[in-house]
């Protein structure tokens, strides 16, 4: 069987560093484009976007994301 399968990417690290002296608040985080939905965001906060992202002054956070593709090509 020589056809070619989509799979998952490994996971790809994002990270959103707040390098002013206040917090910063990430209410949303959106995927935008052509074949969005085959992307997935992994390792936010639990509550996430209903509890806002809270980035310490001189602070990071990282989360994830994987392209599933629907189909070869």
């Amino acid at each position: 069987d020589n056809a070619v399968k989509a799979t998952t990417s490994p996971v790809q690290t994002i990270t959103i560093a707040n390098t002013g002296n206040a917090t910063l608040t990430v209410t949303g985080i959106t995927l935008e484009g052509v074949n969005n939905d085959q992307f997935e965001l992994s390792g936010l906060p639990s509550g996430f976007p209903e509890i806002p992202l809270s980035i310490a002054a001189n602070s990071a956070s990282t989360f994830g994301i994987t392209f599933g593709p629907a189909s070869v090509g």
